[in-house]
């Protein structure tokens, strides 16, 4: 461990030595408020302390914690509304230590009156009902409730798993649990496994979920046999708020204001052909280019006023009993939120000249390097053409977002039924403008655009005289234009029985208890639809006689200079999963029980694109900083279709059937075990493709062929069974110590994009992305062990280690197609791994001291390794392309990181609460540390080092106070430090970091006002 490590180390013990050397000198109550007469846990019953006056109300789970009280005897009364109060005279706090009283009340009602304590709730939003989750779940789990999700001011899904231990959000949607990213994380919603429409991914897009539909967000860190086998990293589970306990109507609107968005203000960059209703806009109303007839729409960005920002929700449930053993209940919920986003930074290519000066990273030179010494001496085969790609970046985006969430349940005392509809929509509208002026000022100081016989212009003398330089670095802009849809809906049916058997005896070993059984069904959809994007590139010259002229001309094809682009990506999921638990009592008295399931998930793709371009040159005279918005207001070109567009169908069917066993050997002893026998099936077709376009890549060929005569080659399918066990032990030498350990086998799958080997292009300017069906599945081995200390209700001290190691991982490297296209591929490597720790402390100050109480705080680090052999081709293709001295530097012999890992994580947050004036306040610290995102490669014998996200902070403040009963005022700010998001070139070549993307994502301001009645 470096020094960083070892400092928060010792800073944790410290914090706990101090915190039991204070909690020494005072004493406390704590119990379980209980009602009598059904045996549950009785939320919100009052507990008071006589002497002293002091009060406190118990938790959704029944548990109440009065601390800091004086050694003595005390008077406890316990009271609520409706029950027969209880008083319990001489409970005696010893110094130091905490005592425990239970109670029990009774309802005060007639024999005529009906009195329902059950409920249809789906989880809990509370910490201390999720810390009890923890610590009674099979696998090792944490969690984040509603309540601290708003108080630390995560607005969406993505944002709340950043609250939770060794977990990290990669560009902004996708889950990295314990450094393994979304191939090996399994995204659900109320167990159910989501679809996709994501072009490169698998994985949920998790931000599309808001807060206001979220109860919790569970991640299951191991494996077990009733999860799906590709849960490696750990399985995210979104829980959807549930069928209230009462009647319920909550209303909350809300507004921000971001320092980006509002800095920009009438310089927001827009897209003046397309807006966003207050609906969103209808992306089926945009028709496909005609080739046949002219293009006249908008081309390029514009600029106007910042879009202004807010939201609001609405949610409304409530339950009744119908009969004397049926109660049915309902919830509904409606949100709504228009966002705006502002950045400007930079997008920068480096790479290592391999013929000049290879002590230094030099700017990326389109067609060759630029043989100039950097020192002013001219070499003589020094170009006098050619592009850098130095892009100083601006970016504007408007986003709705709304969606509904609606369920009816209805119970009895052995069986229950839920039906749950989610809806979520939203559209963003981006315009982004990329200009590059810095690469000519990087070779030529001293030029000046005005005047052409400055260094680097049309009638320069140096560095070469007689050379026309203005082509060479010359002032560039990329002006792209993006409406996005994104739709996700899911219809689950749900069920949960108990078989009234009753309790049957086998010998005198096994009490075997009423079976317990439950089911799902679910349809789930996923839309991405890319209407119409269109992105335009331009050149600016100023030729000898200093007029200056903005040019558009055809490259390969034209596609590179105007393009407009559909797409549209539908993914349908149909689902079911079945679970048959037997509960038994075992010869000590502790409770087990044996539990088997199946499951079934089919999934179809349907993957549509549709590009054009044109071939006509169009250029106008004007100054550099006029857009090409602000001299045509509009054009007439003519369109052709471009015939390497994908498209496909693609199916995934998993399905698998389990066994495990929970048996308590011993009262503190326990252990679980069992197997999945899970069952593979992928396959792409490739369908509606021009017979003559080359587009059929064979695997390590990497020179396109003609799709005709090879459309069965092109298409890919992979089958694969897999037996997957897991074996686990529950060490309880306390009541308040646990220690867990497992070991288990999963797999991580390919996409479908992976399996396509054809040319594909993400975004504008992307590298080609050629897949290959010759992967194979990851198959990974996973250790873990865990010690849990929980002192008191919601308190906690946790300390973990986990190692993975991974057979065949599928990981990305580049490969030049005809060997001179620059393409990404994916590819099995031959192994990985991954090692590390975790720490997390929770913390209530008033178990020290009285004066404290209300004040909680916490904290956790992850520390984690990662090693990726990269023997195979991404070695091979530097060796040969002589950069074996280069290898020897950036690699430890063939190991890298892993993409995506970060080196650690850690949070610190405190929350303070004032019940008597209604006042939360809250502080969240996130730091995430450098993790590997793009490995090195190659072009041409030119050396493009590791690129790796740099380490960055955010620190989240809320306050929130209520108004009279029933009102909430609500105030947070976040990103309050504002950091600079880098990433670097990382070269121990060179031994430098070379700034390749920056930006600052702004301070934001919100202000909300609810209502609950």
């Amino acid at each position: 461990m470096n020094k960083f490590q070892i400092t928060w180390v010792a800073v944790c013990a410290v914090f706990l030595m101090i915190s039991s050397a204070v909690a020494q000198s005072s004493g406390g109550i704590r119990g379980i408020v209980y009602d009598e007469d059904f045996e549950s846990p009785l939320a919100k019953a009052e507990v008071t302390v006589a002497e002293t006056g002091r009060n406190v109300a118990a938790t959704e789970e029944g548990n109440y914690v009065i601390s800091g009280l004086e050694p003595g005897p005390y008077t406890l009364i316990v009271s609520k509304e409706g029950y027969t109060r209880k008083v319990f005279a001489n409970v005696v706090v010893p110094a130091g230590c905490m005592v425990d009283q239970d109670a029990s009340l009774s309802g005060e009602f007639t024999d005529m009156e009906e009195f329902v304590v059950q409920d249809l709730n789906m989880g809990g939003a509370s910490e201390e009902g999720l810390l009890n989750l923890r610590m009674e779940a099979p696998a090792l789990m944490d969690a984040v409730g509603s309540d601290l999700m708003s108080q630390a001011g995560a607005s969406d899904a993505a944002q709340a798993l950043t609250l939770v231990p060794g977990t990290t959000i990669q560009d902004g949607k996708y889950a990295v649990v314990r450094g393994l990213p979304d191939r090996y994380v399994s995204s659900q919603m109320n167990g159910v496994r989501l679809p996709s429409a994501d072009p490169d991914k698998r994985a949920v897009q998790l931000d599309q979920f808001p807060s206001a539909m979220i109860e919790s967000v569970q991640v299951a860190k191991t494996f077990t046999p009733d999860q799906q086998g590709d849960a490696s990293g750990g399985a995210v589970n979104i829980i959807l708020k549930g069928i209230p306990e009462k009647r319920v109507l909550e209303f909350r609107v809300g507004t921000k204001y971001k320092t980006n968005v509002g800095d920009a203000g009438d310089q927001f960059l827009k897209d003046k052909g397309t807006s966003i209703s207050a609906w969103g806009h209808d992306a089926g109303s945009i028709q496909p280019q005609d080739i046949n007839a002219q293009w006249t729409g908008a081309l390029g960005v514009s600029r106007g006023d910042s879009p202004s920002m807010y939201d609001w929700s609405v949610t409304a449930g409530d339950k009744f009993q119908i009969g004397p053993d049926l109660r049915v209940g309902f919830i509904g919920s409606v949100f709504y939120k228009k966002e705006a986003s502002y950045y400007e930074g930079r997008d920068d290519e480096y790479w290592l000249d391999r013929n000049y000066n290879r002590s230094t990273l030099v700017p990326y030179f389109s067609g060759g390097g630029a043989y100039m010494d950097y020192r002013g001496e001219v070499v003589p085969n020094w170009r006098s053409e050619g592009n850098t790609s130095l892009f100083d970046i601006q970016k504007g985006t408007e986003e709705l977002q709304w969606g509904t969430l609606g369920a009816v349940g209805a119970e009895t005392e052995n069986h229950e039924l839920t039906l749950l509809y989610s809806y979520n929509f939203s559209a963003e509208n981006t315009a982004q403008l990329d200009e590059d002026t810095r690469g000519k000022y990087y070779y030529f100081p001293d030029y000046d655009p005005k005047d052409p016989t400055s260094p680097g212009g049309a009638d320069s003398d140096w560095p070469r005289p007689g050379r026309d330089y203005s082509q060479f670095a010359p002032f560039r802009r990329t002006e792209g234009l993006e409406y996005k849809e994104r739709i996700a809906s899911s219809l689950q049916l749900r069920g949960k029985h108990t078989l009234p058997s009753g309790d049957y005896r086998l010998g005198s070993v096994l009490t075997i208890k009423e079976p317990e059984f439950d089911w799902t069904v679910a349809k789930s959809k996923s839309i991405i639809d890319t209407p119409d994007r269109r992105t335009l590139s331009t050149y600016w010259l100023v030729d000898e006689n200093g007029d200056p002229s903005h040019k558009v001309e055809s490259g390969e094809g034209g596609i590179a200079e105007l393009q407009r682009n559909w797409r549209k990506v539908e993914e349908v999921s149909d689902q079911y999963f079945y679970n048959m638990k037997l509960p038994f009592e075992a010869w000590n008295g502790d409770d087990g029980f044996l539990k088997v399931g199946a499951f079934n998930d089919q999934v179809d793709r349907k993957y549509d694109e549709n590009t054009y371009y044109t071939t006509q040159t169009l250029s106008y005279d004007a100054d550099w900083d006029v857009l090409w918005n602000e001299h045509y207001s509009s054009l007439s070109l003519d369109m052709e279709d471009y015939p390497l567009d994908v498209n496909y169908d693609g199916k995934q069917n998993v399905s698998a059937w389990y066994y495990m066993a929970e048996i308590p050997v011993f009262s503190f002893f326990k252990l679980m075990g069992g197997a999945r026998f899970e069952k593979t099936d992928i396959s792409t077709t490739m369908r509606d493709v021009d017979p003559d376009a080359k587009l059929y890549i064979p695997k390590y060929n990497y020179s396109s062929v003609n799709f005709a005569g090879n459309e069965g080659d092109a298409n890919a399918s992979v089958k694969q069974n897999d037996v997957l066990p897991a074996l686990g032990f529950e060490f309880t030498p306390h009541e308040k110590i646990t220690v867990r350990g497992s070991y288990t086998e999963t797999i991580a799958r390919m996409t479908f994009k992976e399996l396509a080997p054809i040319q594909q292009v993400e975004e504008i300017g992307d590298d080609i992305f050629v897949g290959n069906p010759d992967l194979g599945l990851s198959s990974l081995k996973n250790y873990d062990l865990r010690f849990d200390y929980n002192p008191y209700p919601g308190g906690l001290i946790s300390l973990s280690w986990f190692y993975k190691k991974i057979k065949d991982p599928i990981d990305y490297r580049q490969q030049l197609l005809a060997g001179s296209i620059l393409a990404t591929t994916a590819d099995n490597y031959s192994e990985g791994q991954i090692n590390g720790y975790e720490i997390e402390v929770r913390q209530s100050m008033g178990e020290w001291w009285d004066l404290l109480d209300g004040l909680s705080v916490g904290g956790n680090l992850t520390y984690i390794q990662s090693e990726l052999d990269a023997s195979g081709k991404e070695i091979k293709d530097l060796f040969d392309a002589g950069l074996a001295d280069v290898v020897a530097a950036e690699y430890d012999g063939t190991i890298r990181d892993m993409m995506g890992t970060p080196e650690y994580l850690y949070n610190l947050n405190a929350t303070y609460t004032v019940p008597k004036f209604g006042t939360e306040l809250g502080l969240f610290y996130t730091v995430k540390g450098d993790a590997l995102k793009t490995a090195g490669t190659q072009d041409g014998g030119y050396y493009f080092p590791h690129v790796y996200e740099k380490e960055y902070a955010t620190l989240n403040f809320s306050l929130s106070q209520k108004l009279w009963e029933r009102w909430k005022l609500g105030f947070k700010v976040k990103n309050l430090l504002n950091p600079e998001v880098q990433d670097v070139y990382r070269s121990k070549y060179t031994g430098q970091d070379m700034v390749k993307n920056s930006y600052k994502k702004g301070v934001e301001f919100s202000i909300s006002l609810g209502c609950e009645f």
